[in-house]
């Protein structure tokens, strides 16, 4: 019933302009008047929050995440951008780092570990950028014609040989 609930907020979320900011805030009240205890009602809220530049409101809804449900992947992502955002990069480190660890295969989650790590240690980024890029690009290979120009395009990019 979970993931029923956290499919029917997500098809809603991304049917609903952010423009429409009162009519967000005022659904996610309801959601948690019926069931104070969702995760995901929080994560929407504190995405929602980070967007309209409310960082210490969208922290909060962040870590009632954390609190109600450890195990939400993508809350480490966006409570790492909010750091990010408010230049707290120690703290953003560990949420990307965390969320890298949860999917080393995934371009993006390297993506946000590099961009983040340029403004905290710029001489490793780089170097960091390439190992992780490696190993992201070799767990693609062999998937889709896609991963194969992808790794090409990436090798192109970040070095000059890939192996």
């Amino acid at each position: 019933m979970k993931n029923v609930h956290r499919y029917i907020l997500n098809v809603a979320y991304s049917m609903i302009p952010l423009d429409y900011g009162d009519l967000l805030v005022t659904i996610f009240t309801q959601a948690l008047a019926l069931q104070p205890k969702m995760a995901s009602v929080y994560n929407y809220l504190g995405l929602y929050l980070l967007l309209e530049e409310d960082y210490d409101g969208a922290l909060e809804a962040f870590n009632t995440v954390f609190e109600l449900d450890s195990g939400y992947d993508y809350t480490h992502l966006n409570r790492g951008l909010n750091f990010y955002y408010v230049g707290r990069y120690h703290l953003a480190q560990q949420d990307f780092l965390q969320f890298y660890q949860a999917d080393t295969k995934d371009p993006y989650r390297v993506l946000w570990l590099y961009l983040n790590e340029q403004k905290l240690k710029p001489q490793e980024a780089q170097t960091n950028l390439v190992e992780r890029a490696k190993r992201a690009i070799r767990g693609l290979l062999g998937y889709t014609h896609r991963s194969i120009l992808l790794r090409t395009h990436l090798c192109r990019r970040i070095t000059t040989t890939c192996e």
